[in-house]
């Protein structure tokens, strides 16, 4: 797996620190220090103006732990006067509250984060935004020089070559973040899990998670938003992100209807750039063998018992950020032991071949089963790279025009 850990960066990164605490703002201070960063540290909006006139920051973390109102009310100045409105914007808060989530979204803040910080989680986004800044700097300066030499066309085409090599050095870095927040595969216990998740070229909106919701039940989800891009891909993250956290409010999450309705409701298409997305959302019970599920436009889950009986796991419903007044519905079913299930997105079967015809569902449906059979170690992936390798071979070797996301989930 890609780590974010070995990217470099171009020159040492300068961070702005606002918190009206003292015994917070030093300690997040000296984390950062101690991490090689260049820190600056504002403990009043005007000195945190001030800070920004002198320091040119490359990113500012605000925290809202003690005072949410002012947080947002800097954030609001900042954007009114035009103060480092290149400048990504985080903010922090011991309590996530979805509310205080959107309105910092809708403020310009670019990610939001719960306190006590995770080491590795934070410095993973750190960077990732950290590398966005530094190459849409890079890519601005870019095209300055390009528009300098517009008159010779032989110039111009010298530099098209990097100016396509900082755009792919930008997504790539936000594939990179993709990849990073995923859940690791589970190896030991009831359930395992295993999965094999390649980002398209064109980068896609493809996110996917498990966690125990209780001692008791267990929750897993594959989601997969409309289009290519850094656009989608954040939205997929602040799904995932929400789920993740369990960030909706009213919300049962034991109940996969009543998820998918509040996350209808949320993310509608019109609040989001026109973007929708597909997804899984599913909650097994250990104690019963049952598994809730409800599914948002998203091809059905394959399950397969031991004596490899396949099953289709889906709840006909639209897509999520549709119709805000839609109402989902879910499915129940039985769980038999040594059972395996199969969640993906449609870019592991929408394969465009050779012949310009589409690898079908069903196609996909009658190779994964028999792939499965030919595996019997249920911590490995080979049935999903023998999937993956197939669908390279469809198209003569060409990358995939769509992430490639399927996740395996074995039930002892």
């Amino acid at each position: 797996m890609i780590s974010l850990f070995d990217i470099e960066y171009p020159r040492t990164p300068v961070l702005l620190v606002f918190d009206t605490k003292q015994e917070s703002l030093k300690e997040t201070g000296n984390m950062l220090s101690d991490s090689g960063y260049k820190v600056f540290l504002a403990d009043s909006p005007n000195t945190l103006y001030q800070l920004i006139q002198i320091s040119n920051p490359d990113l500012i973390i605000v925290n809202i732990q003690n005072s949410a109102s002012l947080g947002f009310k800097i954030c609001q100045t900042m954007r009114n006067n035009g103060i480092c409105t290149e400048v990504p914007v985080i903010f922090t808060a011991s309590e996530v509250k979805t509310e205080d989530v959107l309105k910092a979204f809708n403020l310009g803040a670019v990610d939001y984060i719960a306190r006590p910080f995770e080491p590795a989680v934070f410095f993973a986004r750190l960077k990732s935004h950290l590398m966005l800044k530094f190459s849409r700097e890079e890519l601005k300066n870019t095209t300055i020089q390009l528009n300098n030499i517009n008159r010779e066309l032989a110039k111009i085409y010298s530099e098209k070559d990097k100016y396509l090599s900082i755009i792919s050095k930008e997504l790539q870095t936000a594939s990179e973040y993709v990849i990073s927040i995923l859940p690791q595969p589970i190896s030991k216990g009831s359930i395992r899990t295993s999965w094999k998740f390649v980002p398209s070229t064109k980068l896609g909106g493809d996110s996917f998670g498990y966690h125990w919701i209780d001692e008791d039940n267990w929750a897993v989800y594959l989601l997969d938003v409309c289009y290519h891009g850094i656009a989608p891909a954040l939205l997929s993250i602040s799904v995932l992100n929400t789920l993740r956290q369990q960030n909706l409010r009213k919300t049962d999450f034991l109940n996969p209807a009543d998820v998918l309705n509040s996350l209808n409701k949320v993310f509608q298409m019109t609040e989001h750039n026109e973007m929708y997305f597909s997804i899984w959302y599913g909650i097994y019970n250990k104690s019963k063998r049952t598994l809730r599920y409800a599914s948002a436009g998203h091809p059905p889950a394959l399950l397969l018992d031991s004596e490899w009986t396949d099953s289709y796991l889906t709840s006909r419903n639209i897509l999520i950020g549709v119709d805000e007044d839609y109402q989902f519905k879910e499915q129940t079913c039985n769980i038999p032991k040594n059972s395996r299930m199969y969640i993906f997105s449609d870019g592991v079967y929408e394969i465009l071949k050779a012949d310009k015809k589409r690898w079908t569902l069903e196609e996909f449906y009658r190779f994964l089963i028999k792939a499965s059979k030919k595996n019997n170690d249920d911590g490995t992936t080979l049935e999903m790279d023998d999937a993956y390798n197939y669908a390279i071979k469809l198209r003569k070797g060409k990358k995939l025009r769509d992430d490639f996301s399927i996740l395996k989930v074995t039930f002892l």
